[in-house]
């Protein structure tokens, strides 16, 4: 039966293959009288040459060869094996240097990993390539002198290729998986244990300066910032002993990159270097070697993680100036330079990653401006977006991207702040209102976090702070208590739209419950000016469209809404504090005042989300306040 079954198969593919045109064929000649012989045998032609199934053979062809090229892989994964075995003061360098780059070459070097996965010899591969780069450190003893090329040699084996091999696979597979369980005291090691980047892994930096000496310190800002856009391998220039053929130590100017780095810096924030001269030392850092600018991001990213919101652009600079295109012609031109600072973006968009994760924002996603374009402050660069987001009254698409990126860059916590200033700077009431309605959009780039940040650090300054406190007054303090209700209650529409149990949205959807459930955008209220009642806003039913509400109801069942963390915690801390303030003994000021205006607010806005929202407040708030006043 099987006999049968492979000769009809057969016998129905080659009548298949004599016959390739029928389809097309058949209906046209059974409609001869709608279509002239001519157009019919154009069509024919057409469809015959038509690209679809030449592509859907190829794609076949392909899925089918991907075994073959894996076994094909498996004997030069063993030959690169041997070259690694092979005794390093016996090898040629340039011959090792050779075979490693051409591993680099197109994807290669991820076909002989998946080999050495499937295979069981990743850690072995692993092993053996920090052998080899653990020896190319510093010359070979006995060996008198090396020359330049040879220095050059030594150089791209230990730092651009060896390094950025194993930095590649390290951040790859985890430290844990390729790296040897007793820990090993080579270089390599050393570094990924003491200053390489990882997730859940905070380095010091300043353990990462305890190899830096100065007199080394100082040479390398000498090469950095050298006119020629070069970096010189002598061993003079770099290692600051006397010329010759004593060659350089690598790993040292290794550990004393991050020193270099941190002086820029410095003398950055200080007005001793503009953003230029910075752009052009860290052009010069990369402009042979590659993986100097990936010691540099590892102090960086660990420098930032210690930092206050205000310090990070600078840092962050440094490193995105890393990520972009090299302009030098010459750079370009050098053997293997576009693999090797593939792997250098590669390794450094990872520390990058690990140390601040792309966040998830209703704003499509795009690359951020974080590029050393300007000298001004992030304070100065949201007060121009601000002041043209309310000449216009509604905010534009670079408006948002500009200020999705200060987000980013300098946190929720001093965003929210200084929208909150920008608000309040306002003295009229229209220009107040326009200023909530476009501080309430704003905050919609990420609006359960800039919640949490205006109820647990912004609201405390104002009601705790008697210098910030004498700004609640009228009509300011009612624009504070709207603004700080509208995000309440978005935030909570946010956590159950948003919630694991929900069901799963097509994206049209998500896009009109962006425009018309959760966010009063500025053009919707002037577009319904009668709706006056600020309960509308979040999807309260309209008394004179019960039936609508109430059809809409039964056709769409949704689960029940719910408070849940980190909000109910801010919520709870934040009515505790209002108590207090409401509670103080015969005192009547701005600030009990705003707990009254923030309460009316709660109310007028929540409809039936009110009681949610109020079921954490204490019992004896109400009692308090009106006893007090």
């Amino acid at each position: 039966m099987c006999a049968n079954h492979f000769t009809n198969h057969t016998l129905l593919g080659n009548n298949t293959q004599q016959t390739p045109l029928n389809t097309q064929q058949t209906p046209l000649n059974t409609h001869q009288t709608l279509i002239k012989t001519k157009n019919a045998d154009n069509i024919v032609s057409r469809e015959s040459t038509s690209p679809v199934v030449p592509r859907l053979e190829q794609a076949q062809s392909q899925s089918a060869s991907i075994p073959k090229v894996i076994i094909r892989a498996e004997p030069t994964l063993a030959r690169i094996l041997k070259t690694l075995d092979a005794d390093y003061v016996k090898v040629q360098q340039e011959a090792l240097l050779s075979v490693l780059c051409q591993v680099l070459t197109g994807k290669s070097f991820e076909l002989i990993l998946s080999v050495a996965i499937v295979e069981g010899k990743l850690r072995t591969f692993v092993t053996k390539l920090i052998k080899f780069n653990e020896c190319s450190k510093q010359p070979l003893p006995g060996s008198g002198g090396e020359t330049t090329k040879t220095s050059h040699t030594r150089a791209m084996l230990f730092i651009d290729v060896s390094f950025l091999m194993l930095c590649s696979i390290v951040h790859t597979y985890g430290s844990e998986v390729v790296l040897s369980e007793e820990g090993g005291d080579s270089f390599f090691e050393q570094w990924v244990r003491e200053c390489m980047v990882e997730r859940g892994r905070p380095k010091c930096p300043d353990q990462m300066l305890q190899y830096c000496e100065p007199g080394k310190v100082d040479a390398l800002l000498g090469q950095f910032n050298s006119p020629d856009n070069d970096f010189k391998t002598s061993s003079s220039s770099v290692n600051c002993v006397p010329p010759c053929f004593s060659g350089v130590k690598w790993h040292e100017v290794c550990h004393n990159v991050p020193g270099a780095i941190k002086e820029v810096l410095l003398a950055w924030e200080q007005g001793a270097v503009t953003s230029n001269d910075v752009k052009r030392i860290l052009d010069v850092m990369r402009s042979r070697m590659c993986s100097l600018p990936v010691f540099a991001t590892a102090w960086l990213c660990s420098y930032m993680q210690i930092l206050h919101q205000d310090a990070l652009l600078k840092p962050m600079n440094m490193v995105q100036q890393f990520l972009t295109p090299v302009a030098n012609e010459e750079s370009t031109q050098l053997d293997n330079f576009k693999e090797r600072s593939g792997l250098m973006f590669q390794v450094i968009r990872k520390m990058q990653y690990d140390v601040f994760p792309p966040s998830q924002s209703k704003v499509k996603a795009m690359t951020l401006s974080h590029s050393i374009i300007s000298r001004q402050p992030v304070s100065s660069q949201l007060g121009d977006v601000w002041e043209g987001i309310q000449k216009r009254g509604w905010i534009h698409i670079q408006a948002t991207h500009s200020l999705e990126s200060l987000l980013n860059t300098s946190g929720c916590q001093w965003f929210v702040t200084n929208i909150v200033k920008e608000v309040l700077n306002y003295r009229y009431q229209e220009m107040l209102e326009q200023a909530v309605d476009l501080a309430f959009g704003v905050f919609h780039l990420d609006i359960e976090k800039c919640t949490l940040a205006l109820l647990l650090h912004v609201l405390p300054q104002y009601l705790h702070n008697r210098l910030q406190s004498e700004e609640l007054v009228e009509p300011q303090a009612s624009a504070l208590a709207k603004l700080c209700a509208y995000c309440v209650f978005a935030a909570l529409e946010y956590q159950n739209n948003s919630a694991p149990g929900s069901r799963k949205r097509s994206r049209r959807d998500k896009e009109s419950e962006d425009l018309e459930g959760m966010c009063p955008t500025n053009k919707l209220l002037r577009t319904a000016p009668e709706t006056s009642d600020p309960a509308s806003l979040f999807g309260a039913p309209h008394p004179g469209n019960s039936s609508m509400s109430s059809s809409s109801s039964t056709n769409h069942s949704s689960p029940p809404v719910t408070i849940r963390e980190p909000l109910q915690s801010a919520l709870a801390e934040l009515f505790h504090m209002l108590t207090v303030v409401a509670g103080r003994d015969g005192e009547v000021s701005q600030r009990t005042h705003f707990v009254c205006k923030f309460l009316q607010f709660l109310v007028q806005c929540g409809n039936d989300r009110t009681r949610l929202v109020l079921q954490g407040m204490p019992n004896t708030m109400v009692g308090s306040y009106k006893h007090n006043h």
